[in-house]
């Protein structure tokens, strides 16, 4: 019952469940336990009117006036339908990290000393092949499309962000010289220029530069923002740059290898001393455990076994190939807290000093610990991006934009990469290797051991992508979190006060920098916040659906 137009059923389900109870059917705990996972299951998309919220709250007040649920849970899904209504002027600019409560230190897999010594040499050498023009020609037709610009103007998270990030810091653009990379719709610019920008200058590759020169001039912003059409590679500009603005960011953050024209524009255009927004991002992975998600893309290949007699001729012999390809594609969908089984690892990329090469060839540490053995079968990957003010800013401001589990969601999912097959352990170490590649993607592989002894667990492709939250959009949550934010857009320049906490804790705010005038302290960094420990009925749920504990064995490469 997760969306708002079955709350009919919901509250027939909860009033029949009554009724069985009255009529001995089941016991009393039997219908605690079952009332308390539908109200539970009760979540609502975001965007929704007024007449649809309306008639959330009315159900919601009868269940609760037939008893059906309590004041809390009424409290609560109250201000969940009340989020929903206002969910497009609802800014996330928190980050709460998951908790990294220990370095793991060992591995699990076949041992290191029997892997192939060829097989991380033939990764290390960075990919210099120029991309495949056809490939780029799609890509910029892709983003030259209407709709998926809106897409990723209506996801409040990160446009929200950029202009809070933005406006936070709009001494920063104030007189300055301004180059948006990748401009798209134009939007940066824009914000750039109602920030105080003397000029901007969005370079927009695709078609869509027309439509941004069209928004700029309907906005009255044509004096300040001139569009340039062309790749940031060719384009040339009649002056440098004091500040760059770009939305550069793909599926779990490389995809689509925007980042390295960014960092083409810095070392083209960009001023010594100059800003960069955003400064950086950090990439996060950890184990996960989807059993659904497994068992339906294992089950893709199960047909092949019944094509033993195919008019005549016998296709069976090829399931195994049809499974490991399918199981060894990224797949992009939404990963919930309680799917995160492990501590996090991370890798922070800084685009002010970062090359190019950096990111075509980019290491993750990835390694666990756990006093008792987890059930694992798959590696999640997400991120967060920082801006931040300059240091001759008095008030400039520390700005984070989140995509975990934990947080709400946004236009890049999650990124998860299945396990050949599932893994019952308390530790592991290795890492995970995105190499570019001219398909505007990356290679990715999972390995097991140290860099110097890797052993190859899988290798992982994004050239056929499966974008598995189409088949379910309507079943996602966007958001997680008990409470919320709801600012508005136009309020974003000024200092906000902190939401109500979480289970997950405390958030963090914009943390203002210290003044240059005073002395210089280190760069405010996110704070690691323990997260509560789970309950003893989402342990029960995960022993449920817990396979038998036998550890399964991985190729050696």
């Amino acid at each position: 019952w997760k969306h708002w137009d079955t709350m009919e059923e919901a509250t027939a389900l909860l009033k029949e469940l009554g009724a069985w109870q009255q009529e001995s059917l089941i016991t009393s705990e039997e219908l605690i336990k079952k009332r308390a996972e539908v109200v539970a299951s009760i979540q609502f998309p975001p965007r929704l009117n007024k007449e649809r919220v309306r008639s959330i709250l009315q159900h919601l007040i009868q269940l609760h006036a037939d008893k059906l649920i309590t004041d809390e849970e009424l409290k609560q899904k109250r201000t969940q339908a009340l989020t929903s209504l206002y969910a497009d002027l609802s800014l996330d600019r928190y980050c709460v990290p998951l908790p990294a409560s220990k370095q793991a230190t060992a591995s699990f897999g076949p041992s290191s000393s029997n892997a192939n010594p060829n097989a991380l040499v033939q990764l290390q050498t960075p990919n210099t092949t120029e991309l495949d023009p056809s490939v780029s020609n799609k890509y910029f037709s892709y983003y030259a499309d209407f709709s998926h610009q809106e897409l990723m103007l209506n996801d409040a998270v990160r446009t929200g962000t950029y202009h809070q990030a933005i406006m936070r810091n709009a001494a920063d653009f104030q007189g300055k010289v301004v180059v948006d990379v990748g401009a798209g719709s134009g939007v940066l610019a824009m914000f750039a220029a109602r920030a105080g920008a003397k000029k901007v200058y969005a370079v927009e590759a695709s078609d869509m530069a027309f439509a941004a020169e069209k928004l700029v001039k309907q906005n009255g912003l044509s004096h300040v923002v001139k569009v340039v059409k062309g790749k940031v590679e060719e384009v040339d500009l009649p002056e440098k740059a004091e500040v760059l603005v770009s939305e550069p960011l793909g599926f779990w953050l490389l995809n689509e290898q925007m980042i390295q024209s960014y960092i083409v524009a810095r070392d083209k255009w960009l001023l010594p001393g100059g800003q960069m927004f955003p400064c950086g991002s950090k990439m996060f992975c950890a184990a996960t455990y989807l059993p659904e998600v497994y068992s339906s893309t294992e089950q893709k290949s199960s047909g092949w076994q019944y094509k033993k007699e195919f008019y005549g001729l016998d296709f069976s012999g090829i399931e195994e190939d049809v499974k490991h390809q399918c199981m060894s594609r990224i797949i992009v969908d939404q990963i919930l807290p309680h799917n995160v089984v492990s501590e996090v690892s991370e890798k922070m990329i800084d685009y002010t000093t970062c090359s190019v090469a950096d990111l075509n060839d980019v290491k993750i540490p990835f390694n666990f610990t756990s006093p008792e053995p987890i059930m694992w079968d798959s590696v999640g990957v997400w991120f967060d991006t920082y801006f931040k003010g300059s240091e001759c800013n008095p008030n400039a401001q520390l700005v984070c934009l989140p995509t975990a589990p934990h947080q709400k969601l946004t236009c890049w999912y999650h990124s998860i990469m299945l396990l050949p097959e599932r893994q019952y352990t308390s530790s592991f170490h290795g890492f995970l290797h995105f190499v570019g590649n001219t398909e505007r993607t990356y290679d990715v592989t999972l390995y097991s051991g140290t860099e110097e002894k890797p052993t190859k667990i899988q290798t992982y492709s994004f050239t056929s992508p499966v974008y598995r939250y189409y088949d379910h959009f309507n079943d996602l949550v966007w958001d997680p979190t008990s409470s919320s934010s709801n600012v508005n857009p136009n309020e974003c320049a000024q200092p906000l006060a902190p939401p109500t906490s979480s289970a997950y804790g405390a958030p963090i705010i914009a943390t203002p920098l210290p003044s240059s005038s005073g002395p210089q302290q280190p760069l405010p960094q996110p704070q690691t916040i323990e997260i509560t420990t789970p309950t003893a009925a989402d342990e029960q749920n995960q022993q449920a659906s817990t396979p038998s504990p036998t550890l399964g064995s991985m190729e050696t490469e």
